[in-house]
């Protein structure tokens, strides 16, 4: 399920110390000092000088430590300097140069470097008359004292920050993911489109995939046939996927509705969050894809002969190796890929089978009440819907919804059939020129595009079983269903008050609906869906 987020989500977390108690460090002296006041562990840095109520000298204790032995426990390799008091005045200063027995000597580290301080290692036992230094590599604290760690454990997952609150004050700076964001080609998203033409029950994708920006995230879908899910509703459905939907798993001609939205990379593992690396989900888009799944179910009509001896028991036929019923001649909704088989039973032999296409028929003069729900084409020629229409290639235009001499129109006696979709929306005139232009654009013989009047569209209702009926079952074949809740034109007025053009309002569930009318002058625009008489 995704979790629909409007607010952006937090990358990292700076966080700053700005109190704490710091330990003290050691006593380093880089000026005058009594010899009295030197103590184990003074650190003498260059500056340090030493003065005396006695006199004092030091000297160098080769005798006594020499380059190369342990000193203090510790694996380095000191010179070392002895220190007394003598009865003359004199003061003492170490420096880094080199000096004779009489004055200063050079500090040596581990390494046989010079070092820049003198550490007191030893006094003796009975107070301060003698010491000893000790060469030492000394490094000088920073004037800014370093800043106690805080661990921040970062979930990519939810790209959130945790840490467990310390005993001083800390500052949080959130870094802010940016939005993945579809790839562009002139400026223009390059967003997931419906594909067409595809047969119900296939592996065929029915989306072309959308393109998202090199590195931000994925494309994600969903696709359910319910016309009335919402964005919200479909934010919060199980079943999104990263691979593109296909037509596999629906039965029949199908309206699907398919939602996208692109979900945001997430921090790769090992790296740290940054603007370049971790973005946050796309919206979900506004409007779904619609997109129409073919029928994949067909009929088959047995000639009359082949009826009669199946029927009659000397033949069986199987369907995906399971015994169908033949009814009339005919057997229904037979799914495209199955493996039909005839079987002469025994007693019994066929010469041969054959099987062609079967022919449509003509709109004048073999249409019949059991055509309704059938498609009428381009070519005149009656198919049982729109892909067996393209399989003929031709194209189909309307869907039969009354089959009789009842059409409104004295030249066109056999029936009446309304386009697959809709016309754009247009005021009660432009809705009649609209149709009537159809004749010119989309001609079909035998037959005739108008703006159905207020009789013709009851007619239709009558002959389907009433304008729910009608307003959903165009999708069963391949089209597009009326709108539910919409108002649709009709081709009559009348005087009322100025003209009034009349229209029929359907209701957004199964209760029926009703006419009414509104002044032409008020140029209101409704839906329009033109229809053929035949």
């Amino acid at each position: 399920m995704i979790q629909y987020k409007k607010i952006l989500m937090t990358l990292a977390l700076l966080l700053t110390a700005v109190t704490g108690a710091w330990a003290t460090g050691p006593n380093v002296i880089n000026s005058e000092i009594d010899f009295e006041s030197l103590k184990v562990g003074d650190i003498l840095v260059e500056g340090f000088s030493m003065t005396g109520p006695n006199s004092v000298r030091f000297y160098f204790n080769a005798g006594r430590a020499k380059k190369g032995e342990t000193l203090l426990n510790q694996d380095v390799s000191f010179y070392r300097m002895y220190i007394s008091s003598v009865g003359t005045n004199a003061v003492i200063t170490l420096s880094a140069d080199a000096g004779d027995a009489a004055g200063t000597y050079t500090p040596i580290d581990e390494n046989g470097q010079v070092a820049n301080a003198w550490i007191v290692t030893s006094m003796n036992e009975s107070g301060n008359s003698d010491f000893h230094l000790s060469g030492y590599k000394y490094v000088a604290p920073t004037d800014e004292p370093a800043e106690p760690a805080i661990d921040v454990k970062w979930d990519a997952a939810t790209k959130t920050g945790t840490f467990e609150m310390p005993a001083f004050d800390v500052e949080i700076a959130p870094i802010y993911a940016p939005v993945a964001q579809w790839a562009k080609v002139d400026n223009v998203d390059q967003l997931p489109t419906a594909i067409e033409g595809i047969y119900a029950g296939t592996e065929d994708a029915i989306v072309k995939a959308g393109t998202v920006v090199e590195g931000q995230g994925t494309a994600m879908y969903f696709a359910t046939t319910d016309a009335e899910m919402t964005a919200e509703n479909a934010a919060k459905a199980e079943g999104w996927l990263s691979t593109l939907p296909t037509a596999a798993g629906y039965d029949g001609a199908q309206t699907v509705y398919v939602w996208y939205y692109i979900k945001g990379a997430d921090t790769p593992q090992e790296q740290t969050a940054t603007a370049e690396n971790t973005f946050n989900d796309s919206e979900i888009c506004t409007t779904p894809l619609t997109v129409t799944v073919l029928n994949n179910k067909f009929d088959i009509q047995f000639k009359a002969a082949n009826a009669n001896t199946i029927e009659t028991g000397k033949a069986t036929v199987t369907v995906g190796g399971t015994a169908a019923t033949v009814t009339e001649g005919k057997l229904e909704g037979v799914k495209m890929g199955s493996e039909v088989k005839v079987k002469a039973n025994n007693g019994y032999k066929f010469r041969k089978v054959e099987v062609k296409k079967k022919a449509a028929s003509k709109l004048a003069s073999e249409v019949t009440p059991e055509d309704i729900f059938k498609v009428i084409a381009s070519d005149g020629m009656i198919y049982d819907n729109v892909a067996a229409a393209q399989s003929a290639g031709t194209v189909a235009q309307g869907l039969l919804v009354y089959v009789g001499s009842n059409t409104g129109n004295n030249t066109y006696t056999h029936g009446m059939a309304l386009a697959l979709q809709d016309e754009a929306n247009n005021t009660w005139s432009g809705a009649k020129d609209a149709c009537n232009a159809k004749n010119t654009s989309t001609p079909i013989v035998g037959a005739l595009w108008i703006q159905a009047s207020k009789d013709q569209w009851n007619t239709m209702f009558n002959a389907v079983g009433g304008d729910c009926k009608l307003r959903d079952c165009f999708s069963s074949a391949g089209g597009t269903n009326l709108v539910k809740g919409g108002y649709y034109w009709s081709g009559s007025s009348h005087e009322d008050y100025g003209e009034q053009g009349d229209y029929y309002c359907f209701t957004e569930d199964d209760w029926q609906g009703d006419w009414s009318s509104t002044s032409v002058y008020y140029n209101n625009e409704y839906y329009v869906r033109a229809c053929i008489v035949f």
